[in-house]
């Protein structure tokens, strides 16, 4: 009988435990906010009294926890905002002489408390900025917002020198974090084919400083002076995600990331972007970026550098590529991937005298079939490391691993041809890849 006490005392004890670590791992929420459902019932840009609640009311019921119209009133950082079917078209143009409104007045849709905005999917809920300005902004920080299925598009911003003429759909400060989940960016723009001081720079979307997640997300047919699809100065996580066909006047059609903050990108495909000047696909300037199950294929630098890939040292710069296909690219020098330093080649200064930090390692991935060199970096910067298991079509790229494969035909088949449709391309570069951990999922809309 003792033994048996004992054992009931030991297990009530344990079980004790157990309920004390699982209750301080996930304590109940006691004292959240209860959410409250903004529900938009008009597609008419207004902000009057009329028994009708819009998109720009709800966002300014969420902005300021009052009721607005008929708009419930929001109640902190829990609110969410529904938006059903339609297309939602800005028609309340700043005045004229206003540069930049951020009272969510006139303009663009400017978001001051974290939200939810929850569409009824990429096709069926359309938010279109109509030419007259950009479309959602974060210009105070701290603001936490998640955009799910909807498409925002028509955004388009003026000509200036400043942050105010960058981010065409979405544009995010420091401190604020932007989460697009089934979220198609499309056909905005940022002052593209300005001088190059009077350019803007994003015009998909534009982080300045911020943190900025795509997921199973499109950024397609934008266009800006930099960064035609995402012009990104914070962190960035890509999963699952298509940026392609967007243009720059200058570098980075696909994405820029100037800074010293992470970069992941995962299982997605950076496509067809066509750059005025220098990185087609991406344009890397700073921090550690993590290209994982990623296709890079046919992008352009009509001018130079960097068809696919260009790595441009600022500060602190890793590039590590996995699992990765970077293919029928296009550029004067370095198709695939080019590396250069700060000074030298591009800004005529003296060449530094030992390799600068920029570093780029692959394994297990294939760089074939780019115009103007697979891979190619600028004298004094740093040779590619391999890290085994890659194939160069050629001899560009450096590799020394005893399991690597040069001038090696990886037979991406149709994928030579840039007349073939986007979907077969990736469908055959995924079925013939046959390292791959996981698929490229190509969104198509």
């Amino acid at each position: 009988m003792r033994r048996i006490a004992a054992l009931v005392v030991a297990l009530m004890t344990a079980f004790g435990l157990m309920g004390t670590a699982v209750f301080w791992l996930h304590p109940p929420r006691i004292h959240a906010a209860p959410e409250t459902v903004i529900s938009v019932t008009t597609t008419v840009d207004e902000l009057d009294a009329n028994g009708l609640c819009s998109l720009r009311e709800a966002i300014q019921a969420a902005n300021t926890d009052t009721a607005v119209d008929a708009c419930a009133a929001g109640s902190g950082e829990n609110d969410v905002i529904s938006i059903p079917a339609g297309h939602y078209l800005l028609t309340l143009a700043d005045p004229v002489g206003v540069v930049e409104e951020n009272g969510n007045a006139t303009g663009d849709l400017d978001i001051l408390q974290s939200v939810a905005l929850i569409g009824a999917g990429t096709a069926q809920t359309i938010i279109d900025g109509n030419g007259i300005d950009r479309i959602f902004h974060q210009p105070g920080a701290a603001t936490r917002v998640v955009v799910s299925d909807v498409t925002v598009q028509g955004g388009d911003l003026g000509v200036g020198t400043s942050v105010n003429y960058s981010g065409g759909g979405f544009s995010l400060i420091s401190g604020c974090a932007l989460t697009l989940t089934n979220v198609l960016v499309t056909q905005n723009q940022a002052s593209p084919g300005q001088p190059i001081l009077s350019s803007g720079g994003g015009g998909g979307i534009y982080n300045n400083g911020g943190q900025l997640t795509l997921q199973n997300s499109t950024v397609s047919g934008n266009i800006a002076g930099f960064g035609g699809g995402v012009y990104n100065g914070g962190r960035l996580t890509i999963i699952n995600s298509s940026i392609l066909s967007n243009q720059s006047t200058y570098y980075g059609a696909g994405i820029i990331h100037a800074g010293t903050s992470d970069v992941n990108i995962q299982s997605s495909a950076i496509s067809y972007n066509v750059a005025g000047s220098n990185g087609g696909g991406l344009y890397l300037t700073g921090g550690t970026t993590n290209l994982t199950n990623v296709t890079i294929s046919h992008n352009r630098a009509s001018q130079y550098l960097g068809g696919g890939v260009w790595a441009y040292y600022e500060g602190i710069l890793a590039v590590n590529i996995d699992h990765s296909t970077i293919y029928a690219n296009f550029a004067g020098t370095g198709g695939g991937i080019y590396n250069t330093h700060q000074q030298g080649l591009l800004m005529m200064g003296a060449a530094p005298a030992a390799p600068q930090a920029g570093l780029i390692t692959l394994k297990n991935s294939i760089v074939a079939a780019n115009t103007g060199g697979n891979c190619g970096r600028s004298p004094q910067t740093s040779a590619f490391v391999s890290l085994g298991y890659n194939i160069d079509s050629a001899n560009d790229c450096e590799f020394q691993a005893a399991t690597d494969q040069i001038n090696t035909d990886p037979t991406l088949g149709r994928c030579k041809t840039m007349a073939v449709p986007k979907r077969m391309v990736y469908e055959q570069a995924v079925r013939l890849s046959t390292r791959r951990t996981a698929p490229i999922h190509w969104a198509t809309r």
